[in-house]
C-alpha cells in the first residue's frame, strides 16, 4: 500500500495550513465547525460555495491529525489578538458589544 498526501491542504510561508487554491485557513474551518456549529455542508454555503465538501473534510482531517499543534497555534493567535485589542482606545460600539458578551 502507498500512502498519499492530502492534495487539498498546504502550508503558507508562516507554516499555517490553508486550503490549497483558496485564501481559507484550516483554523477558519475549525472555528466554523466547533465554535459556530456549522456542518461541512453549511460551511460550504456560508463561504459562498468557494469551498467544496472535499476541501472542508480535508481541512478537518488535517486538524485532527495535528490537533495539539493546531490548538496551540490558534490559542497563541487568539492571545495576540487580545493583546492588540487591549492597546486600543475605548470605542463606544466595542464597549456595547463587550457588555453584550459578543467581544472578549
Amino acid at each position: 500500500m502507498v500512502a498519499v498526501e492530502n492534495k487539498h491542504i498546504a502550508l503558507d510561508a508562516k507554516g499555517r495550513p490553508f486550503v490549497l487554491g483558496t485564501s481559507y485557513r484550516v483554523s477558519e474551518i475549525v472555528i466554523d465547525t466547533f465554535h459556530n456549529g456549522y456542518s461541512p455542508e453549511e460551511i460550504c454555503v456560508q463561504h459562498y460555495n468557494e469551498l467544496n465538501l472535499a476541501q472542508v473534510h480535508a481541512a478537518l482531517s488535517y486538524y485532527f491529525d495535528n490537533k495539539v499543534e493546531m490548538d496551540t497555534r490558534m490559542k497563541r493567535e487568539d492571545d495576540e489578538v487580545d493583546a492588540l485589542l487591549a492597546t486600543l482606545e475605548p470605542v463606544p460600539a466595542r464597549e456595547r458589544l463587550r457588555k453584550m458578551g459578543l467581544l472578549g
